[in-house]
Protein backbone atom coordinates (compact mmCIF):
# COMPACT_ATOMS: atom_id res chain seq x y z
CA UNK A 1 0.00 0.00 0.00
CA UNK A 2 2.72 2.17 0.79
CA UNK A 3 4.62 1.80 -2.00
CA UNK A 4 0.75 2.94 -3.98
CA UNK A 5 0.97 6.18 -1.92
CA UNK A 6 3.92 7.26 -3.01
CA UNK A 7 3.81 6.43 -7.11
CA UNK A 8 0.29 8.27 -6.53
CA UNK A 9 2.34 10.94 -4.65
CA UNK A 10 4.85 11.54 -7.19
CA UNK A 11 1.88 11.84 -9.93
CA UNK A 12 0.83 15.00 -8.24
CA UNK A 13 -2.16 13.14 -7.76
CA UNK A 14 -2.88 12.83 -3.91
CA UNK A 15 -1.03 14.16 -1.09
CA UNK A 16 -0.81 12.53 2.18
CA UNK A 17 1.97 11.93 4.86
CA UNK A 18 5.66 12.99 4.02
CA UNK A 19 7.76 13.27 1.52
CA UNK A 20 11.07 12.71 1.63
CA UNK A 21 13.64 13.84 -0.44
CA UNK A 22 17.17 12.19 0.22
CA UNK A 23 20.38 12.65 -1.64
CA UNK A 24 21.86 8.84 -3.62
CA UNK A 25 24.86 9.32 -1.54
CA UNK A 26 27.75 10.04 -3.55
CA UNK A 27 31.46 10.70 -3.02
CA UNK A 28 30.54 13.91 -0.68
CA UNK A 29 28.75 11.92 1.59
CA UNK A 30 29.95 13.66 5.45
CA UNK A 31 27.86 10.77 7.33
CA UNK A 32 28.69 7.26 7.58
CA UNK A 33 25.04 5.93 8.81
CA UNK A 34 23.00 7.93 6.67
CA UNK A 35 20.73 5.33 5.11
CA UNK A 36 19.95 4.42 8.71
CA UNK A 37 19.21 7.80 8.98
CA UNK A 38 16.91 8.06 6.87
CA UNK A 39 15.61 5.13 7.55
CA UNK A 40 14.65 5.86 10.97
CA UNK A 41 13.15 9.49 10.10
CA UNK A 42 10.76 7.90 7.53
CA UNK A 43 9.79 5.14 10.22
CA UNK A 44 9.22 7.84 13.04
CA UNK A 45 7.01 9.89 10.54
CA UNK A 46 4.98 7.20 9.12
CA UNK A 47 2.12 8.08 10.80
CA UNK A 48 1.96 11.46 9.36
CA UNK A 49 -1.15 11.95 7.21
CA UNK A 50 -0.76 15.58 6.45
CA UNK A 51 1.95 16.36 3.57
CA UNK A 52 5.10 17.66 3.86
CA UNK A 53 8.00 18.22 1.70
CA UNK A 54 11.37 17.13 3.85
CA UNK A 55 14.72 17.11 2.51
CA UNK A 56 17.85 14.58 3.90
CA UNK A 57 20.71 15.40 2.46
CA UNK A 58 24.39 14.14 3.14
CA UNK A 59 26.37 16.82 2.32
CA UNK A 60 27.22 20.72 2.53
CA UNK A 61 27.61 20.50 -1.34
CA UNK A 62 23.51 19.98 -2.97
CA UNK A 63 21.92 20.04 0.67
CA UNK A 64 21.26 23.75 1.29
CA UNK A 65 20.00 23.77 -2.34
CA UNK A 66 17.54 20.77 -1.91
CA UNK A 67 16.74 22.20 1.67
CA UNK A 68 15.86 25.67 -0.10
CA UNK A 69 12.69 23.65 -2.11
CA UNK A 70 11.47 21.58 1.36
CA UNK A 71 9.56 22.45 4.22
CA UNK A 72 12.22 21.86 6.85
CA UNK A 73 15.48 19.85 5.23
CA UNK A 74 18.47 18.67 7.14
CA UNK A 75 21.84 19.16 5.45
CA UNK A 76 25.38 16.95 7.25
CA UNK A 77 28.76 18.35 7.49
CA UNK A 78 31.73 16.26 9.41
CA UNK A 79 30.14 15.30 12.68
CA UNK A 80 26.85 17.87 12.76
CA UNK A 81 23.54 18.49 10.83
CA UNK A 82 22.17 22.10 9.79
CA UNK A 83 18.43 21.83 10.12
CA UNK A 84 16.76 24.57 7.63
CA UNK A 85 13.12 25.49 7.53
CA UNK A 86 11.76 26.89 4.21
CA UNK A 87 15.41 26.93 3.22
CA UNK A 88 16.59 29.07 5.57
CA UNK A 89 19.19 27.90 8.47
CA UNK A 90 17.78 27.13 11.82
CA UNK A 91 20.29 25.29 13.54
CA UNK A 92 23.10 22.93 14.21
CA UNK A 93 22.33 19.57 15.74
CA UNK A 94 25.28 16.83 16.94
CA UNK A 95 25.24 14.19 15.09
CA UNK A 96 24.20 11.73 17.50
CA UNK A 97 21.13 14.09 18.21
CA UNK A 98 20.43 14.47 14.83
CA UNK A 99 17.19 11.90 13.80
CA UNK A 100 15.74 13.40 17.26
CA UNK A 101 16.24 17.03 16.83
CA UNK A 102 14.72 16.33 12.87
CA UNK A 103 11.76 14.37 14.39
CA UNK A 104 11.22 17.14 16.73
CA UNK A 105 11.07 19.39 14.24
CA UNK A 106 9.08 18.23 12.05
CA UNK A 107 6.42 17.64 14.70
CA UNK A 108 6.66 21.21 15.99
CA UNK A 109 6.31 22.18 12.53
CA UNK A 110 3.17 20.08 11.99
CA UNK A 111 1.34 21.52 15.77
CA UNK A 112 2.18 25.07 14.07
CA UNK A 113 -0.18 23.90 11.05
CA UNK A 114 1.96 23.41 8.43
CA UNK A 115 1.09 21.59 5.37
CA UNK A 116 3.14 21.13 2.27
CA UNK A 117 2.91 23.27 -1.17
CA UNK A 118 2.47 21.12 -3.79
CA UNK A 119 6.18 20.22 -5.53
CA UNK A 120 4.11 19.59 -8.81
CA UNK A 121 1.02 20.79 -10.12
CA UNK A 122 -1.15 17.85 -10.65
CA UNK A 123 -1.39 16.23 -13.82
CA UNK A 124 -3.06 17.34 -16.62
CA UNK A 125 -3.24 14.02 -18.21
CA UNK A 126 -6.70 14.35 -20.30
CA UNK A 127 -5.20 17.64 -21.97
CA UNK A 128 -2.19 15.18 -23.08
CA UNK A 129 -4.10 12.49 -24.96
CA UNK A 130 -4.08 12.61 -28.73
CA UNK A 131 -6.97 11.55 -30.66
CA UNK A 132 -6.34 8.80 -33.32
CA UNK A 133 -8.37 9.11 -36.15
Amino acid sequence: MRVAWEIVKSLGLRTRGVTVVACPTCGRLDVDNFVEIVTEIERRLAHVEEPLHLSIMGCAVNGPGEAHDSQLGITFGRGVGMIFKDGVPMRKVAGDDIVEAFVKETEKLLADGASAKPALPPLDLESQLVSIK
